[in-house]
């Protein structure tokens, strides 16, 4: 009887570790540089989210595209970031932080959403010096900038309406 009661001890003991591990975003024997938390409150230090969409919105309605920089610019942004990296439900810590180029960086809360749970959530955040400035969250259909797998965006890359979709994409 000790014996079955000693067996289930560690099975559940085992159970309980792989659950706390597989509920992180890192692998344990990965040294962090930092650790960003895309679920606390996000403070906007190049300039208010909503400006920013908004700006987005704007070319996107228009023929004519711009360029990153011009658009932050446009929503009063100030200009301490470098790149701009769309993280969706899909992305891995590897190529995140490869596209971010923020080696070594740690990641808390990525989207995990699933589309046949609601719309697809995700965010996007700019990055300066290797380091996470903000991010700006978009939800299903009201995504204004399309990234998918280009990478990295930075201030000089220009952006162009999508015809019919209301949204901006990477010129070709």
């Amino acid at each position: 009887m000790t014996k079955l009661k000693y067996v289930l001890l560690v099975s559940v003991a085992v159970s309980a570790l792989s659950a706390c591990t597989s509920c992180t975003d890192r692998p344990d024997d990965q040294t962090c540089t930092g650790t960003f938390d895309f679920s606390s409150p996000q403070a906007e230090p190049l300039g208010s989210n909503k400006r920013f969409d908004a700006a987005l919105r704007e070319v996107a309605r228009g023929t004519d595209g711009a360029t990153l920089i011009e658009i932050t610019r446009a929503a009063g942004w100030a200009d301490s970031w470098e790149r701009l990296v769309e993280v969706r439900v899909s992305t891995e810590v590897a190529d995140l932080n490869k596209n971010a180029n923020t080696p070594g960086q740690c990641w808390k809360h990525l989207p995990t959403m699933d589309y046949r749970e609601g719309p697809e959530q995700g965010y996007y955040l700019f990055v300066d010096n290797g380091k996470p400035v903000q991010v700006v969250s978009w939800s299903g259909d009201r995504k204004p900038l399309e990234v998918r797998d280009r990478g990295a965006l930075t201030a000089e890359s220009v952006l162009v309406p999508r015809p019919g979709h209301d949204r901006l994409e990477p010129a070709s």
